[in-house]
């Protein structure tokens, strides 16, 4: 299986860097999976392998453009689905989780409401909500 995914977010890859290295989000966007850095590229982003219902490798890379950065998003790997509907299945669910807490992060930046994250650069007025398992 391959996923490709990109979004725009309006702040800066470095800001948006230090907000995903939350180890939460690793939790929310990959359940029930094992999840490790492969390749650290700094404010480039991050290369992981995952073993899990989707085993394989991911990328989230962090490109600048215009006022923000386009984060591109890829998994290839295998599921451990019986049929292929089961496998789109996974994937789909795969892509909805990395939506759901994507747009949570880009709501708070964009917003500028970035506080108690982590390793985040600046200060700001409150914290931005971090989607629960009801979300995904």
């Amino acid at each position: 299986m391959d996923l490709v995914d990109e979004s725009f977010v309006r702040a800066r890859p470095t800001v948006l860097r230090a907000v995903l290295e939350d180890p939460r989000l690793d939790a929310l966007v990959w359940p029930g999976h094992e999840v490790s850095v492969t390749r650290d590229r700094g404010h480039k982003g991050r290369h992981y392998a995952v073993a899990g219902r989707i085993t394989g490798v991911a990328e989230v890379w962090l490109e600048p453009f215009d006022d923000g950065t386009i984060v591109h998003h890829y998994v290839r790997g295998t599921t451990r689905a019986l049929t292929a509907r089961s496998a789109r299945a996974a994937v789909a669910a795969h892509r909805r989780r990395f939506k759901i807490v994507l747009n949570a992060v880009k709501d708070a930046l964009e917003a500028d409401t970035l506080s108690s994250w982590p390793n985040a650069p600046a200060p700001a007025s409150s914290s931005p909500p971090i989607p629960g398992p009801s979300s995904t």
